[in-house]
């Protein structure tokens, strides 16, 4: 059962915590594993850090969330605002992550992106997961 309700009178960061929240539990619901949640590195955040199902790669997940007002002739994807100098920024704080205690947990790690869209009065929202969009890193 899907666990959130409207999202019509939530604020930007309220939004954003909604995305992150349906992001983990689209997560799970795919048996990855949760490690941690909005990790601040000093220069930089972490939405999701994540498990694969076989517990082999670790995932940093980058969460997009939009409230999309459909208009014919537009369409937006919050997962195009990820740029590469956004995806350059995430390796880094991947790395170090990694570097501090990804190591103890696996060897290979990879950068997700997850795009969480809310259409027009809809309570549950449209995924779509992008694995990999850095490819997978050993170390």
């Amino acid at each position: 059962m899907w666990p959130f309700r409207g999202i019509d009178d939530l604020s930007t960061g309220a939004l954003g915590a909604r995305g992150e929240r349906a992001a983990a539990w689209y997560l799970r619901r795919r048996r990855y594993r949760i490690l941690a949640r909005n990790v601040d590195l000093g220069f930089g955040e972490i939405d999701l850090i994540a498990l694969t199902p076989a517990r082999d790669v670790v995932v940093f997940v980058e969460v997009k969330a939009l409230r999309l007002r459909l208009r014919a002739g537009t369409r937006f994807r919050p997962e195009d605002h990820v740029t590469a100098a956004k995806r350059r920024r995430l390796e880094r704080l991947s790395r170090a992550w990694m570097a501090g205690r990804g190591r103890q947990i696996a060897s290979r790690w990879r950068v997700d992106v997850i795009g969480i869209e809310y259409p027009d009065g809809r309570r549950r929202p449209m995924i779509r997961h992008h694995p990999g969009v850095s490819g997978v890193h050993t170390g």
